[in-house]
């Protein structure tokens, strides 16, 4: 996906029901539209998921700043968020039914010069 991924945040809860946030709605929307045009198939076996978020450094920085962090430094976010929102856009629409299909899941997140999800899934 050549975008930038976001952390899936908690569900926000109120007496009319339980929602996630607009713009996290609107990216997962956006990136099952463009799993659908990718995936031809779903797979009903095990799978195993290798994930790897990419993000450029913020523009507010130093030029010295983001060359520092292309090599040494990681972005925000906590890893295991990174990788539930993929895992949640591709359910349903991906490589498998549901993601209790997941035996294994391998993630990364560094900084590069654009953003972009790469994924990549095995079968068992």
């Amino acid at each position: 996906m050549p975008y930038k991924t976001p952390p899936c945040p908690r569900p926000r809860v109120t007496r009319w029901g339980t929602f996630y946030p607009k713009p996290y709605t609107a990216w997962k929307k956006q990136a099952e539209a463009d799993i659908r045009k990718l995936v031809t198939a779903q797979y009903a076996g095990r799978v195993s998921v290798f994930i790897e978020c990419v993000e450029a450094p913020p523009k507010s920085d130093s030029k010295k700043q983001r060359q520092d962090q292309l090599t040494s430094g990681w972005p925000r976010g906590d890893i295991d968020n990174l990788g539930k929102s993929v895992l949640d856009a591709m359910t349903g629409v991906g490589d498998w039914v549901d993601d209790s299909q997941g035996v294994r899941k391998v993630a990364e997140k560094r900084y590069g010069h654009a953003d972009r999800t790469l994924i990549r899934v095995e079968f068992a």
